[in-house]
């Protein structure tokens, strides 16, 4: 995502991921090609995406997530607009954080 301004280093974000992202999440699927990792879907209670990621919305709308909540990004660190997306059927209950 070139388009998130650079807020920590490079070991600063492996960390948050493997800790704060795939250590707590409920369920991990890892993407590989060629045996190196292009990408994971991280599933932990509500699950945000940024909104200018157009191809993880799209994966999530092929697989039926529900649009759940739009915002400003005033909330997150990047202060990018996100999307709370839901896993199919559950909108209506889902959690807000």
């Amino acid at each position: 995502m070139p388009w998130l301004p650079p807020l920590h280093s490079a070991a600063e974000n492996r960390r948050f991921i493997a800790e704060q992202v795939i250590g707590a999440s409920d369920e991990v699927l890892l993407v590989r090609r060629d045996g190196l990792p292009v990408g994971f879907l991280a599933l932990r209670g509500a699950m945000w995406v940024f909104q200018r990621n157009e191809g993880a919305r799209a994966f999530y709308a092929k697989h039926g997530f529900t649009e759940v909540e739009r915002t400003d990004g005033a909330a997150n660190e990047e202060r990018e607009p996100d999307v709370l997306l839901a896993w199919p059927g559950a909108a209506k209950d889902y959690p807000r954080p």
